[in-house]
C-alpha cells in the first residue's frame, strides 16, 4: 500500500480521521509525553487524557443509545420468541471470537503502548495467528449451526460474523495501543450505529422477519470490521528493525494467555448467564433476560470507555509505583461514575423499559434492577483488570476471574434448576462481587501477601501455551470432520449421515497422524478407544440405517422407535468423542502423569508368587460362598448347563463380592505368568495355566465374555509388551478371525435352550461356516446395541427420568460397594432403574441386559454438559495411564499392570463408571497391592528378584 500524501486530498482526510497530525509520518508516533498520555512533572493524566476519557464515556453513552434504539425496534418487530432466537444466534459467534482471540488483542495494545514504534511489527506478527484463528473458529461455528439449526437460512447468515468480529478486535487493539482514541471511539461505535440505522429504516419501511434482521446485523459488523482494519492500517508505517528484545510472537501469546481469563470474562464475553437461560429455560425467558440486560450496558460502557483510556496510559508509565497510582485514580473515577449511572437507571427503568420495549416486556423490570447491581460490580472490576494488565500483571485479572467461576458455575446450575430469572441474576451479583473483592485485595495488599497465591495459580497455567497449540491441532481435526459432514449433507441431505461421517473422520484423524509419524501403537488407549467407539457409534448406526432397523424391543415390554432419539444420540456421541479426544490429545493427561513422581518399580519374585496364590484362593473362596449361599452343587450344574433366566434371582439375592470373586483369578494368573517368564521357571507358568483353566471353566459354559476378555486381553497384551514387539497386520487379522468365531460361538451357545435344541457341535459349525450371519448378528445384535439403547435413553431423560446431578456416577460409586445384605432398602443401580422403567416386565423376567455405553450415565447426570465433562476426564486419565507406562515401559511390573488395564479400557466405554471401577478393583487393585507388598528395596535387589527389564521397550 502506498504511503499517504502528507497534506490534503483524500489521503489527508484519512490521516486526520486516523488521528495523525500533518507533520507526522505513520511510522513516527509521538512519545508518551508529547502525545499527551503522561505529564512528566506531575505524573498525572493531563487535560488531553481527561478529554479522551470524557470522549470515551460519551461514546459509551452513544453506544448505549444505539443499542436501546436497535434493541427496542428488534423487540417490537420480532416479539419475545424471535427476539430470544436472535440473541441465541448472536451469542455463539461472539463467544467464539472472544475465546478464539486467546487474549492476543489485549497483548497487542500493551506492547504497542509501551513502544509505539513497534506497532507495525506487532501488526505483522498478528497476521498468521489471526488467519488461523479465523479459519478454525469459522469451521467450529459452522458445526454449531449445522447441529443446532440444520437447514435454517437465518442461522447460516451468521457465518461471516466470527472473522468480522476477530478483525474488529485486532484493529481496535492496534488503534488503542497507539493512543489514537478519537479514531478508536469512532471505530467501536460503527457496528452498533450502522445496525441501529438499518433497524430504523426497516421499521419505517415494512415489517422485517428474523432473517432480514440477522442480515442487517451481519452486514453492520462486516462493514465496521472492514472500516476498522482500514483505519488501523492508515496509522501504520513500515516495519522498523527493532532489537530482538523488543517484542516477538511468543511474548504476545504469553501475555495474552496469562491475562486471557480476565480479558474474556464469562459474563461479558462468554455470556454464561444468557447461555444458561437459553439452554435451561425457554426462548421467552431469554427474550425477557436480554431486554433486562440491555439496561446494564450503560455502566459497562462507562467502565469500558474509561478502561480503554486507562489501559494504554498505565502501560506507558515509567515505574510500577506510578502505574499503580494511576490505576487507583482511574478506579475512583470509574466507580463513582458507574455508581451514579446505576442509581439513575434504578429510578427510571420501571417506566422507561415498558415505554421503549412494550408492555409485554414489563416482567423484565425486576430482573433489570438486579442486573444493574451486578453491572456495578463488573464495571469496578473491569477497570481494575484493565489497570492490572496495563501494569504488566495480567495474571491478577485471570486469578480474580477464576474465583468468580468457582462461585458462578454451581450457582448458575442451581439457578437454572430452580427456574425463574431472579436466581440467575442473584448468581451474577454474587460472582461479580466475589471477583471484585479478590482483585481489589490482590492489588491493595503488598506484593508479598499475594505472591504465593499468584505463583500457585500461574503454575497451573504454566502449560497454557502447549495446551493452546495442542488444542489448535485438535480443532483442525474437528474442522476436517465438520467439512466431511457438510459435504455428506450436500450429497445426502440427512443430518444423521453427516453426524456419522463426522464421528468417523474425527476418530480416524489422530490415527492417520500416528501412522504418518510412525508412532502408531495398537496397545495405546487412543487406538483402543477408536476401535471400540467406532464399532458402537459408526459401524452400528451404519448397519441400522442400511437395514432400516427402526425400533429397539425386548420380550414382554414396549417397543421404542429409534428415530425420535437417534439424531440426538449421534450428537451426544459426537460431543463425547470431542470431549475424550480433547482430554487425551491436549496435554492435561501428560502433565498429570509428569506430576506423579514414581520410583523405579519392581517386585520380589517369591513375594509376588505368594500374593498370586493368596488372590487365587480368595477368588475361589468367594465364589464358593456364592455357590453355598445359592444352593450348593446344583447351582454349579445349572451354570455349566448354560444361562437361564431363573439364574438372575440367584445373583440378585447374593452380593457381587461373592459371585465376582473369580475375577481375582485374572491378576493371579497374570502375576504367575509374569514371574515365571522373567525368572524362566516352569512352575509359576504351570500354575498360571491351571488358574486360566479355572477361568475357562467358570466363564465358558455361561458365555461370560467379560471375564474371558479380561483374562485373554491382559495375557496377550503382556506377551507383546514383554518382548517389546507389536503384532503385525497378518497377526491382527488372524487374531480378529479367531476372536470373532469364539465370541459368536459363546454368544449363540450360552443358553440352555439353544444347547438342548441345536447342540454345541452344530452351533460351533454354524459359527465357522456362516460368517455372514455372525457379522450381521454382531452389528445388529446385543454386542453393539449401545447406540440404539442410548437413542432410547435420551428420549426419556430428562423428561421422564430427571437428571441425577452426579447420582448416576459419583452417587452410584458411593452406594454400590455397600452389600445389600447390610442395607435392606439399598436403591437399585442407575442402570437397573433405567431398564426397569423402560421394560418393567422384561426386567422382572431377568431378561433385561441392554448396555447403554458410558455416555448414558454422564448424560443421566447432567445432559450433554455431563457427557462433555465425563469424557474429558476419561481422556485425561487414559492418557495419564499411557504416559506412566511409557515412562517405565521396560519394567516387568509396569508391563503387567498396564496389560491388566488394556481390556478394562474397552469395558470402560461399554459399562457405567461404577462397573468399570468394580472391574478394576478385582483386576488392577490386586496388582497394585502386590507391587506395594513385594516392592524391592535397594538391599533386596539380588538374583531372587525380578530383573524388571528386558532391554529397550517400545
Amino acid at each position: 500500500m502506498a504511503a499517504p500524501a502528507p497534506h490534503g486530498g483524500c489521503d489527508g482526510y484519512q490521516r486526520r480521521l486516523a488521528g495523525i497530525g500533518p507533520d507526522e509520518s505513520p511510522g513516527r508516533v509521538r512519545s508518551p509525553q508529547r502525545s499527551g498520555l503522561v505529564t512528566a512533572s506531575t505524573g498525572r493524566p493531563p487535560d488531553s487524557v481527561r478529554l479522551s476519557t470524557a470522549g470515551s464515556i460519551a461514546s459509551g453513552f452513544a453506544g448505549q443509545g444505539f443499542l436501546v434504539v436497535s434493541g427496542a425496534l428488534a423487540a417490537r418487530l420480532l416479539g419475545i420468541e424471535d427476539r430470544g432466537q436472535l440473541a441465541l444466534l448472536a451469542l455463539f459467534p461472539a463467544v467464539l471470537a472472544q475465546i478464539g482471540g486467546l487474549g492476543l488483542p489485549a497483548a497487542a495494545t500493551y506492547f504497542i503502548a509501551r513502544e509505539r514504534s513497534a506497532a507495525p511489527l506487532v501488526a505483522r506478527l498478528l497476521i498468521a495467528p489471526a488467519l488461523i484463528q479465523a479459519l478454525i473458529l469459522t469451521v467450529l461455528h459452522a458445526a454449531i449451526v449445522m447441529v443446532l439449526w440444520p437447514g435454517d437460512g437465518p442461522a447460516l447468515l451468521t457465518l461471516p460474523l466470527v472473522p468480522a468480529l476477530l478483525a474488529a478486535q485486532y484493529a481496535l487493539s492496534i488503534i488503542q495501543g497507539q493512543g489514537r482514541l478519537r479514531t478508536f471511539n469512532i471505530a467501536r461505535l460503527l457496528p452498533v450505529a450502522t445496525y441501529a440505522v438499518a433497524m430504523a429504516i426497516a421499521f419505517a419501511l415494512s415489517p422485517a422477519d428474523l432473517g432480514a434482521i440477522i442480515a442487517f446485523w451481519v452486514a453492520a459488523n462486516v462493514a465496521a470490521a472492514l472500516i476498522g482494519v482500514r483505519l488501523a492500517l492508515v496509522g501504520l508505517g513500515p516495519v522498523r528493525e527493532l532489537s530482538a528484545a523488543s517484542v516477538d510472537r511468543r511474548q504476545l501469546i504469553s501475555f495474552g494467555v496469562k491475562g486471557f481469563l480476565g480479558w474474556a470474562s464469562p459474563l461479558e464475553a462468554f455470556r454464561l448467564d444468557q447461555a444458561a437461560v437459553g439452554l435451561f429455560l425457554s426462548p421467552a425467558s431469554l427474550g425477557l433476560y436480554v431486554v433486562a440486560s440491555a439496561w446494564t450496558n450503560l455502566p459497562r460502557f462507562v467502565a469500558q470507555g474509561i478502561g480503554q483510556v486507562a489501559y494504554p496510559h498505565i502501560a506507558s508509565r515509567p515505574t510500577p509505583g506510578a502505574a499503580l497510582g494511576s490505576l487507583w485514580r482511574f478506579f475512583a473515577v470509574t466507580t463513582t461514575a458507574c455508581a451514579a449511572v446505576v442509581v439513575v437507571l434504578e429510578l427510571v427503568v420501571g417506566s422507561l423499559l415498558p415505554l421503549f420495549f412494550g408492555s409485554e416486556f414489563e416482567d423484565a423490570v425486576g430482573i433489570a434492577r438486579l442486573l444493574l447491581v451486578a453491572a456495578l460490580f463488573q464495571s469496578a472490576r473491569r477497570i481494575l483488570g484493565d489497570g492490572a494488565r496495563g501494569a504488566g500483571r495480567p495474571q491478577l485479572a485471570s486469578i480474580a476471574e477464576i474465583s468468580s467461576w468457582i462461585f458462578l458455575l454451581p450457582a448458575l446450575a442451581a439457578a437454572s434448576t430452580a427456574g425463574g430469572l431472579e436466581p440467575v441474576a442473584l448468581a451474577l451479583i454474587g460472582s461479580s462481587g466475589l471477583s471484585l473483592g479478590v482483585l481489589f485485595a490482590m492489588l491493595a495488599l503488598p506484593d508479598q501477601a499475594v505472591e504465593s497465591v499468584e505463583r500457585r495459580v500461574m503454575t497451573l497455567l504454566a502449560g497454557s501455551l502447549d495446551l493452546a497449540w495442542a488444542a489448535s491441532r485438535f480443532a483442525v481435526a474437528s474442522g476436517l470432520a465438520v467439512a466431511v459432514g457438510v459435504v455428506t449433507v450436500l450429497v445426502s441431505p440427512e443430518l444423521d449421515h453427516a453426524l456419522i461421517a463426522a464421528i468417523g473422520v474425527l476418530l480416524l484423524v489422530p490415527m492417520a497422524q500416528r501412522f504418518a509419524t510412525r508412532t502408531f501403537d495398537i496397545f495405546e488407549p487412543l487406538t483402543i478407544f477408536t476401535v471400540a467407539y467406532g464399532l458402537m457409534f459408526v459401524a452400528r448406526p451404519i448397519a441400522v440405517l442400511v437395514t432400516d432397523s427402526t425400533a429397539l424391543a425386548r420380550p414382554g415390554g414396549p417397543t421404542y422407535l429409534l428415530e425420535p432419539g437417534y439424531t440426538q444420540m449421534l450428537v451426544v456421541a459426537l460431543i463425547g468423542l470431542v470431549g475424550f479426544q480433547a482430554g487425551y490429545l491436549c496435554g492435561p493427561g501428560r502433565r498429570l502423569a509428569a506430576s506423579l513422581r514414581l520410583p523405579n518399580l519392581g517386585w520380589h519374585a517369591d513375594t509376588a508368587i505368594a500374593a498370586a496364590l493368596v488372590f487365587a484362593l480368595a477368588g475361589i473362596a468367594l465364589f464358593g460362598l456364592f455357590v453355598w449361599q445359592a444352593g450348593g452343587v446344583e447351582v454349579v450344574r445349572s451354570l455349566w448347563s448354560g444361562r437361564d433366566p431363573s439364574q438372575s434371582e440367584l445373583f440378585r439375592a447374593s452380593t457381587g463380592y461373592f459371585y465376582q470373586g473369580t475375577f481375582l483369578l485374572v491378576p493371579a494368573t497374570l502375576l504367575l505368568l509374569a514371574t515365571g517368564a522373567d525368572r524362566k521357571k516352569l512352575g509359576p507358568i504351570l500354575l498360571a495355566a491351571c488358574l486360566g483353566a479355572l477361568v475357562l471353566m467358570r466363564a465358558g459354559p455361561t458365555g461370560g465374555r467379560m471375564l474371558l476378555l479380561l483374562l485373554a486381553g491382559s495375557l496377550i497384551t503382556y506377551a507383546y509388551l514383554r518382548t517389546g514387539k507389536r503384532p503385525g497386520a497378518m497377526a491382527v487379522l488372524a487374531f480378529l478371525v479367531v476372536v470373532f468365531v469364539a465370541l459368536t460361538f459363546l454368544r449363540d451357545a450360552r443358553t440352555q435352550a439353544v444347547r438342548e435344541d441345536q447342540g454345541l457341535a452344530s452351533v460351533f459349525a454354524a459359527s465357522v461356516t456362516q460368517p455372514g450371519d455372525g457379522i450381521e448378528s454382531f452389528l445388529l445384535g446385543a454386542d453393539t446395541q449401545m447406540a440404539d439403547a442410548l437413542a432410547v435413553a435420551v428420549q426419556v431423560v430428562p423428561e421422564e427420568q430427571g437428571y441425577r446431578y452426579g447420582g448416576a456416577t459419583m452417587g452410584d460409586a458411593l452406594t454400590r460397594p455397600i452389600p445389600r445384605v447390610l442395607w435392606d432398602d439399598k436403591p437399585l443401580p442407575p442402570r437397573e432403574q433405567l431398564i426397569s422403567s423402560l421394560w418393567p416386565t422384561h426386567y422382572q423376567l431377568g431378561l433385561a441386559n441392554p448396555e447403554f455405553s458410558v455416555l448414558a450415565w454422564f448424560y443421566l447426570d447432567l445432559g450433554v454438559a455431563g457427557v462433555l465433562v465425563g469424557t474429558l476426564v476419561m481422556g485425561v486419565l487414559f492418557r495419564a495411564v499411557f504416559e506412566l507406562y511409557r515412562r517405565q515401559s521396560a519394567s516387568a511390573v509396569v508391563q503387567a499392570l498396564y496389560a491388566s488395564l488394556v481390556p478394562v479400557m474397552v469395558i470402560a466405554l461399554r459399562d457405567s463408571p461404577t462397573d468399570t471401577f468394580i472391574r478394576m478393583s478385582f483386576v488392577a487393585l490386586p496388582l497394585l497391592i502386590t507391587i506395594f507388598l513385594a516392592r524391592e528395596t535397594p538391599r533386596g535387589r539380588d538374583s531372587a528378584a525380578l530383573p524388571g527389564a528386558q532391554g529397550a521397550r517400545a
